[in-house]
């Protein structure tokens, strides 16, 4: 038979969870994503002006596509020329709060 040291499993589970299109974070204000889909343009747009706002964007792999550090903002537009055709997943901050949102782009 077939012995196997050091039985590590060779693949990683990837476990996806569907968050819908744009997700209230607060009462009083709600972190959204539009175009989806997307072609050349993103806009994240959080609803107010946050003194403190951070996100990144990973394709379908993990791998980190635009990331943003930005202060005394409420709406970034990013350009999505570049990317390939997928599902990207915008995760971040403002203000202490934390946001996840799943965009297209075609």
């Amino acid at each position: 038979g077939i012995q196997v040291q050091n039985a590590q499993p060779p693949f990683l589970d990837l476990i996806w969870i569907d968050i819908g299109e744009d997700v209230s974070v607060s009462s009083t204000g709600q972190v959204a994503a539009f175009p989806s889909p997307c072609t050349g343009s993103l806009v994240i747009d959080f609803g107010e002006r946050y003194s403190a706002v951070s996100f990144s964007v990973s394709d379908g792999l993990g791998r980190t596509v635009f990331s943003c550090n930005e202060q005394n903002t409420g709406r970034i537009t990013v350009n999505t020329e570049k990317w390939t055709s997928g599902v990207y997943m915008v995760n971040g901050s403002y203000d202490g709060k934390y946001f996840a949102l799943k965009v297209m782009r075609e």
